[in-house]
């Protein structure tokens, strides 16, 4: 051991900055919250607005059929944020298909109801993200760009 070096206080210090930076999740892992947060957002959107959607007059199938679906939407929006692909591509399509149907009838539904339109709107905002978050994940980086690698004042080599 060198004179005069105090390699006590070096390593507390390092297993600190270990520690930290085990704690705080990476930028890439905050975006990766990002397309689940949204799936789920709007699953629990779904499942709020059934009381909206629910309709007596429509007997028991068209009350079986409101379950039904409502079940399998939440069923396809759980596998998608667990991660497995097919079910986002299946969400990503049921998505788009869904926003294809809505937004054509929106400024209908502000003329006729406000609180219809918001619960639409809602909605819309919702899938639009989810469908753009899960777009934006299915992007590859090109082969050119890669991780920079760097040396701090220690020797190691650290990737961003």
């Amino acid at each position: 051991m060198k004179a005069g070096v105090d390699r006590s206080f070096r390593n507390d210090t390092d297993d600190a900055d270990s520690r930290r930076s085990a704690a705080v999740p990476s930028p890439s892992t905050r975006l990766a919250l990002v397309p689940h947060l949204l799936i789920l957002g709007v699953c629990g959107w779904s499942l709020i607005e059934t009381s909206a959607e629910f309709d007596p007059s429509a007997g028991e199938v068209g009350i079986a059929a409101l379950a039904f679906a409502k079940i399998v939407w939440t069923v396809i929006g759980i596998a998608a944020a667990c991660g497995i692909r097919r079910a986002q591509w299946i969400f990503s399509f049921l998505c788009g298909l869904s926003l294809v149907a809505i937004v054509p009838g929106l400024p209908v539904e502000l003329n006729g109801s406000a609180w219809i339109f918001a619960q639409s709107l809602v909605e819309c905002v919702l899938k639009a993200g989810a469908l753009l978050a899960l777009g934006l994940s299915r992007v590859t980086r090109p082969a050119a760009i890669g991780y920079v690698a760097w040396n701090d004042d220690n020797g190691r080599t650290q990737k961003p």
